[in-house]
């Protein structure tokens, strides 16, 4: 991104630092737009926040699929493993991913009631 304006005006008067303190603060911010946040912040700011929801809402959609099929498969069938999409700076092979559910036992809704009646 380039504001078009000249660092060389602040030594001049021109430019004043808060007006440069915010300039450096919105570069920093505008991940996969800014060559100083992918300075600062490395890999990761290669992507704006909208991709990082895109991959997020992809991958939603792929475990929902997924329990779906698992739900519906007949015992023959292998399911293949769930593959979240690429994201920069993250490992995809060192995260466990597993859209598996975890139920509250009997024990954790009985609590949960109990904090909510105040016993």
């Amino acid at each position: 991104m380039h504001f078009g304006i000249d660092v060389r005006e602040f030594f001049t008067g021109d430019l004043t630092l808060r007006r440069l303190n915010v300039l450096i603060r919105r570069l920093i911010g505008m991940h996969g737009r800014s060559a100083l946040s992918e300075a600062m912040l490395g890999e990761q700011a290669s992507w704006s926040n909208i991709e990082y929801i895109l991959a997020d809402l992809r991958d939603s959609i792929e475990a929902g699929n997924y329990l779906f099929l698992s739900a519906h498969r007949d015992d023959k069938y292998t399911m293949p493993e769930f593959q979240p999409y690429p994201r920069p700076g993250l490992d995809v092979q060192s995260v466990n991913y597993s859209p598996e559910p975890e139920w509250a036992t009997a024990q954790d809704i009985a609590e949960l009631f109990r904090m909510a009646h105040g016993s």
